[in-house]
């Protein structure tokens, strides 16, 4: 397989760089194939480029710990022996959560001077209490979401051909197999393709997606459920089947209301046993863990407080969507759904379900004391109208109000409600107010 179109990811890149210029521990986490590896490669050989003779750099891959019998003590030696007194000391560690006890050698690499500590994992459990900079708070996270729909296209190999300037409706590219598209072919690719940055051969994958998709998958499920769990020395997740389940349930559900109790009532149309809440609860919790799924959780717009029952889960994956629940009749209304989630998680928002009554407000997006209210929908025919427009109109507070459609032009109602098209939001358009229009 050639190395193809392997994405860096510079605005990640970006972020470590500036991480590395305070004393506090770095975390760089995200799903499998997420590209943190890669974009910890590229830093570190940008720092070698700047700074050579002021800096060391010391990487340390410890996803096969367990199986090369490689311990704590190992660690803390392979550190002594390359630390460089006197100089800046840059100490990459992937997936350190694979060896048990590795929060004791951390400790002791962080207690010799001039050490700047960053990790890698696909796994939430590194950000750990045992570890004194992370309890402390002194610590800063980097989470790689999936590919943006600009980071999307280029990683597939195509060439926009089209004059600087072009509405994106109008945009056009040469893709790696000298195929033309346009903007909204490329988009519909987004909503079903993988968006993960893996191996890329001229734009293509040299396997079938779905073969690709269940490799990908599957490596979550061991690598980063299976065996983190046996690392950490707990016993909870422990029957494969029931977590093949549970994720079967959860992706089928996207878009829909959950709750663990209503999950563990599903799983007897897959097993032939029936599943406790606190069971449930326990998988779910690795499954946002591994980061194969996100939660949003419930807002009450009107009381203004985050409910506890029910939340949302979005894969994090269109590929292993698609590999694990199928063709669904609402597919369209649902990916766009999803990919909108991620998109307002990469802009920086903290993404709720809200609610507003008895009416469902997709999503309320809060940045700070700034927020957006979101409705989604793949198409705005006049008999979704009332049930997208309803709940944002009795929202009587000024932040913005936004329905992002897939098969609409951009204008605003005479309210100030924003209609936006899909291509145009995930080409980067904001969430603010628009000229109004009368539709």
């Amino acid at each position: 397989m050639g190395t193809g179109n392997l994405i860096t990811r510079k605005h990640y890149q970006k972020q470590i760089l500036r991480l590395l210029e305070n004393e506090n521990a770095a975390f760089i986490i995200g799903v499998r194939h997420s590209g943190k590896s890669c974009a910890a490669a590229c830093v570190e050989e940008q720092i070698m480029k700047r700074a050579a003779e002021n800096a060391a750099v010391l990487e340390k891959s410890l996803e096969r710990a367990k199986w090369e019998c490689f311990c704590a003590d190992d660690l803390i030696k392979w550190f002594e022996e390359r630390y460089s007194p006197g100089k800046r000391n840059l100490v990459f560690l992937d997936e350190p959560i694979h060896l048990p006890d590795w929060e004791r050698a951390a400790e002791h690499i962080v207690s010799h001077p001039d050490v700047k500590l960053v990790i890698t994992a696909s796994n939430r459990r590194a950000l750990s209490e045992r570890f004194s900079m992370y309890r402390e708070g002194r610590y800063d996270v980097v989470e790689m979401l999936p590919l943006s729909f600009e980071e999307f296209i280029g990683f597939h190999g195509n060439r926009e051909t089209t004059a600087p300037g072009v509405p994106v409706q109008s945009k056009r590219y040469v893709g790696a197999d000298g195929g033309a598209h346009t903007a909204r072919d490329l988009l519909a690719g987004y909503m079903t393709k993988s968006a993960l940055p893996i191996h890329w051969n001229n734009g293509f994958l040299d396997l079938d997606p779905l073969s690709s998709a269940d490799g990908m998958y599957s490596s979550i499920v061991l690598h980063d459920i299976l065996e983190v769990n046996s690392s950490a020395g707990l016993s909870s997740i422990t029957d494969q089947n029931l977590l093949g389940c549970i994720i079967t349930v959860l992706a089928k559900a996207m878009g829909r209301n959950v709750s663990a109790t209503w999950v563990g009532k599903q799983t007897p149309l897959y097993l032939d046993r029936p599943s406790s809440t606190k069971t449930v609860e326990s998988y779910m919790r690795a499954l946002l863990s591994s980061h194969l799924f996100y939660m949003a959780e419930r807002y009450d717009i009107k009381a203004g407080q985050k409910l506890k029952t029910l939340a949302k889960f979005y894969i994090v994956d269109m590929g292993i969507y698609r590999l694990i629940a199928g063709e669904q009749p609402d597919d369209g209304g649902r990916a766009l759904e999803n990919r909108v989630y991620f998109e307002l998680l990469r802009r920086g928002y903290e993404v709720f379900n809200g609610k507003y009554g008895e009416e469902e407000v997709k999503f309320m997006a809060a940045d700070g004391h700034d927020r957006v209210y979101i409705q989604t929908a793949d198409a705005f025919r006049e008999r979704d109208r009332r049930l997208l427009l309803s709940p944002l109109r009795k929202i009587k507070d000024n932040h913005p109000k936004v329905i992002i459609v897939n098969d609409t032009e951009t204008r605003t109602t005479t309210d100030g409600i924003l209609i936006l098209n899909s291509l145009e939001f995930f080409m980067g358009a904001g969430l603010g107010r628009q000229r109004s229009t009368v539709y």
